[in-house]
C-alpha cells in the first residue's frame, strides 16, 4: 500500500507556480473565489501574479489539489504495476483497489490529528456556533500527520512540512527550501556528486527561488492553514489512495465458468520464481539489465494447470 506525502510536493509546486516566469494566481473556490492570501501579489496592484482571468493563469485551490492527487495517483499506479508483475511471476492473482481512508494509515501506525468537520470545511466561528445551537452533527475527522519510529516516540520516520511539526507555515516552507538549497547539505547543493552523471555541475546550476515566489508561497500556505485548519485544504498531508491485494487463485472456479484462455499460463513456475529470487538477490549494479523470465501481463495473473 503506497503512501503519498503531499506537503513537500505541494510546496515545491507552489514555489514554481509563483515564480516570476509563471506567476499563477490562486483563488478559493470554497469561499466565493476570493484570493487565497495572494492579494498583495496581484499584477493589478503592482505584484507579479496574473490576477486577470484573460491571462489564463488564474486557478482554484480545488483545481491545484486535484491535480496534485492525480499526479500522486499516477506515481502510485506505477508502483502497483510492479506489484502486479511480481504477483504474476509468483503465480498469484491480484488487483488494485481504492482505499482512501485514514483508518488504513492508523492501522499501520500513523499518528493522526482529529479535527472537526466544520473546521475542515472552512466554516467560520459563527457558523460553527450556529451548528452547535441547532444540534447539527460535527464529527471529528482523523488527519494522518506522520509516522514515528517504533519504540522511539521522539523520532519521526516521515512527517509533513506543516503543523504540528512546525510552528507556522512560514517555518515549514523555509525548512523545505533549506532541504533543497542548504549549502553543502541540500539535495541540490550537496558536497558530493550523488547520482548525477555530471557530478556537481548540473545541480549547482539550478537557481534558488526568488524572494517574491517564497513570500507568495508562504502567504498562500498560511491562508490555507488558517481557513481550513490543515495543509493541504482538501487532502491530508499523508494519503493512501490505492492498495494492492494479492491472493491465491482458485483455478477450479475458472475451469467451471470461463474459457480455457481466461488464465495466463506460466509454463515453468519454478523457473519464474527462481528468476525473481535471483533479481532480488542481485546487487543494484548487476540488476540493471535484468529482465527475468516472468510473463509481462499486469493483471489477473494465475498459473494455468496443465492437463
Amino acid at each position: 500500500m503506497p503512501v503519498t506525502e503531499f506537503t513537500s510536493l505541494y510546496i515545491n509546486v507552489l514555489l514554481t507556480a509563483f515564480s516570476d516566469p509563471l506567476g499563477y494566481y490562486i483563488v478559493d473556490d470554497h469561499a466565493g473565489y476570493q484570493p487565497a492570501g495572494l492579494k498583495p501579489f496581484r499584477r493589478s496592484r503592482g505584484g507579479h501574479l496574473h490576477d486577470d482571468p484573460a491571462d489564463g493563469r488564474m486557478v482554484t485551490i480545488g483545481f491545484v489539489e486535484t491535480a496534485l492527487a492525480t499526479l500522486a495517483a499516477a506515481e502510485e499506479g506505477a508502483m502497483h504495476q510492479n506489484l502486479a508483475l511480481m504477483t504474476e511471476a509468483l503465480g498469484l492473482g491480484g488487483f488494485t483497489q481504492s482505499c482512501r481512508h485514514p483508518d488504513w494509515l492508523k492501522a499501520i501506525g500513523f499518528d493522526v490529528q482529529p479535527l472537526r468537520f466544520s473546521r475542515l470545511a472552512g466554516k467560520g466561528p459563527a457558523t460553527r456556533a450556529l451548528m452547535r445551537v441547532m444540534g447539527m452533527a460535527d464529527p471529528y475527522i482523523d488527519i494522518p500527520i506522520g509516522l514515528r519510529s517504533p519504540g522511539r516516540e521522539d523520532e519521526w520516520l516521515v512527517r509533513g512540512y506543516c503543523p504540528p511539526h512546525y510552528d507556522t507555515m512560514r517555518s515549514a516552507v523555509t525548512a523545505y527550501i533549506d532541504y533543497k538549497f542548504r549549502p553543502a547539505r541540500g539535495t541540490l547543493r550537496r558536497s558530493d556528486a550523488g547520482l548525477w552523471q555530471r557530478g556537481l555541475a548540473l545541480p549547482q546550476q539550478i537557481p534558488e527561488y526568488s524572494s517574491r515566489a517564497i513570500e507568495a508561497t508562504i502567504a498562500y500556505c498560511e491562508y490555507v492553514l488558517d481557513r481550513y485548519g490543515r495543509f493541504p485544504a482538501t487532502i491530508a498531508p499523508f494519503e493512501n489512495m490505492l492498495a494492492y491485494q494479492a491472493h491465491h487463485v482458485d483455478a477450479s472456479f475458472y475451469d467451471s465458468f470461463y474459457l480455457g484462455e481466461a488464465l495466463n499460463q506460466v509454463d515453468d513456475l519454478p523457473g519464474a520464481m527462481q528468476a525473481f529470487q535471483r533479481a532480488v538477490e542481485l546487487q543494484p549494479s548487476q540488476a540493471r539489465g535484468f529482465r527475468g523470465s516472468a510473463p509481462t501481463q499486469a493483471r489477473g495473473a494465475a498459473v494455468r494447470r496443465r492437463p
